[in-house]
């Protein structure tokens, strides 16, 4: 079985587990774990499926910015960054909204429009946070690196490899 398989059947095995258990939010974490996996390699209608089927279970700080992201990854920027203005709102003094999910959400959309000079600008306000642990990677296990890998993408969409090879 290759790692791809093996993540995605472990995530299956504790979905099954957290609603044997009745536990929605743990439900919706993981689900929006695999919506982000399925938007990180390119499977736009997976990834939205799972993401709304996740939002359907919890609003939780953690699930709304998992699915904001990967719906950004699926193209849908409206969705996202409406999700984007509720964390903002509900959260205004997280460290971890304000200086990761949100940067990192607006990236994506800012790349989603066409503007990678933009991405890599909203992203300097995570610098400083960007090698810490997010909440959402201890409840959905998602979530780690997300502004590196995200400015990594804009500076190949502004044709700066050499800066992306780094982030990379």
């Amino acid at each position: 079985m290759t790692t791809l398989g093996l993540s995605v059947s472990v995530t299956f095995s504790a979905v099954e587990l957290a609603r044997q258990a009745s536990k929605r939010d743990s439900i919706a974490n993981y689900q929006t774990g695999m919506a982000l996996f399925e938007g990180f390699f390119g499977n736009a209608s997976a990834a939205s499926r799972s993401a709304i089927a996740a939002l359907d279970l919890s609003k939780v700080r953690d699930v709304k910015y998992g699915v904001a992201l990967a719906l950004a990854l699926a193209g849908d920027s409206t969705r996202s960054q409406a999700l984007a203005g509720d964390l903002e709102k509900e959260y205004p003094e997280d460290t971890a909204v304000r200086f990761g999910y949100l940067p990192t959400l607006r990236a994506r959309i800012a790349l989603n429009r066409g503007e990678p000079s933009k991405a890599i600008e909203i992203l300097q306000s995570a610098a400083s946070y960007e090698l810490g642990t997010p909440p959402c990677s201890a409840n959905g296990f998602f979530g780690i690196f997300y502004p590196i890998y995200v400015r990594g993408e804009a500076f190949l969409a502004a044709h700066k490899g050499a800066e992306a090879a780094r982030d990379f």
